[in-house]
């Protein structure tokens, strides 16, 4: 429809052609983005990734991070009395990195024997199970709960001290990072893909390298035992959401750019 601006909003990264149909796919790409007006994406991890397919690879593409919708619910200003508690919101998949926050976790528990680590999330390969023998071959099984999907991520966010971000591979977004950010609550988590355009390191959260059992575990036992530090990062997180991704920040750009 030529008769209004139409824009594309890719949210996700941009993967080579198939073999053996880089010809079509080409042609489809050229044919999709001559009909649109504005092509956007949610972070220069993914604009970057254009370039992997020759269709897409001269888009001059906007990045727009995602608005996100503010709990209504009053945010915990302090470290919860007994709780302690970590939590892990993503699909049980090897990508998010359970089996290294386990090892970290394991660290956690010599220093906070209180902590306790909740994951919930997915599990469209049956990774539970496998999880629970990995987490008592560590011994940390009896403080650890595999939850499958919740449709109440935002109670979990509320009750929770810190949120754990472990992921070794493919963040685009990190739509957990904006929904941490956006409770207050600090993040330990990888400088993996755009986790660091999100949630960058001292802005309401520490950030790692992926492999770093020894700093990320480090950063968490910091968080749970020094409240001053936890008050301090919270307040950074609720700053970097309301610079970053309100909604009504994100329209303010759709608006600033498009129209």
């Amino acid at each position: 429809n030529h008769q209004r601006p139409l824009t594309m909003a890719i949210h996700n990264f941009v993967i080579p052609s198939r073999r053996g149909f880089t010809g079509i796919e080409y042609l489809i790409d050229r044919w999709v983005l001559k009909s649109v007006t504005h092509l956007v994406t949610v972070s220069e991890t993914c604009r970057r990734t254009f370039i992997f397919r020759k269709g897409t690879a001269s888009c001059n593409a906007l990045v727009i991070p995602n608005g996100i919708r503010k709990s209504n619910s009053p945010p915990s200003q302090t470290i919860s009395a007994n709780g302690n508690t970590i939590l892990m919101l993503a699909s049980y998949e090897d990508r998010k990195g359970h089996e290294f926050l386990f090892k970290c976790f394991a660290r956690v528990l010599k220093s906070v024997p209180e902590a306790r680590l909740i994951c919930a999330g997915d599990d469209p390969l049956n990774k539970i199970p496998q999880l629970q023998h990995k987490a008592r071959e560590l011994n940390i099984d009896n403080a650890i709960t595999l939850l499958p999907y919740q449709s109440n991520t935002r109670d979990l966010l509320q009750q929770c001290d810190i949120v754990a971000i472990p992921s070794q591979s493919m963040e685009s977004f990190c739509l957990v990072a904006g929904e941490s950010l956006s409770h207050g609550k600090p993040i330990v988590g990888t400088n993996i893909g755009a986790i660091p355009e999100t949630a960058p390191s001292g802005h309401g959260s520490f950030l790692f390298a992926p492999d770093d059992i020894e700093g990320f575990g480090s950063a968490l036992i910091a968080l749970l035992l020094d409240k001053d530090l936890w008050l301090s990062t919270s307040s950074l997180a609720s700053l970097q959401f309301e610079r970053l991704l309100t909604p009504e920040e994100t329209a303010r750009k759709y608006l600033e750019h498009l129209i």
